[in-house]
């Protein structure tokens, strides 16, 4: 079982060897703290970043702390792979993931807005699967949007200053 979150931190020897000493040392408090900020800015993050009318917000529910033995988490992996499967995509980008994004996506339509894909109509509705006959081959993979990474370079940035009261 792996997970995004604090925990992930600590094994990254390449970058803030010493945020992730720090971490690794602090109490349970400390940790949940840091977690529920993660939590938060994750799912800030990813609202803020949201472009086309209708989202159902599954993708920031999805980030949830948690804990386990050696901690607390934000984004279990198996719940995300389960509940959110296109968490990667939004990530990391199709093409960093090795997705096949040039092909025939099911058949649907865009609601709302022109049903049809069209590029006049680019951004103004979400497909639906099933809800039409019209189908494309995207023209672009989706773009990375490196909420994870963001949320950790803020939280290995600003720990001290999250955690400083908390005895």
């Amino acid at each position: 079982m792996g997970f995004i979150g604090i925990k992930s931190i600590t094994s990254n020897r390449d970058i803030n060897k010493y945020f992730g000493r720090q971490i690794k040392n602090l109490s349970a408090r400390h940790t949940k703290r840091l977690a529920e900020v993660t939590e938060n800015y994750i799912k800030e993050a990813i609202k803020e970043s949201i472009k086309r009318p209708g989202s159902t917000g599954n993708l920031a529910d999805g980030f949830k702390m948690y804990t386990t033995q050696s901690g607390h988490g934000v984004g279990k992996i198996s719940y995300l792979n389960k509940e959110v499967p296109y968490w990667r995509h939004q990530n990391y980008g199709s093409e960093a993931i090795g997705a096949n994004w040039q092909h025939f996506v099911p058949s649907g339509q865009f609601m709302p807005g022109n049903p049809e894909p069209a590029g006049a109509s680019f951004r103004e509705g979400r497909w639906e699967v099933g809800a039409g006959n019209y189908g494309f081959i995207p023209g672009q993979p989706i773009p990375a949007m490196n909420y994870i990474e963001k949320a950790l370079s803020y939280i290995l940035t600003n720990a001290h200053g999250i955690i400083k009261d908390i005895k």
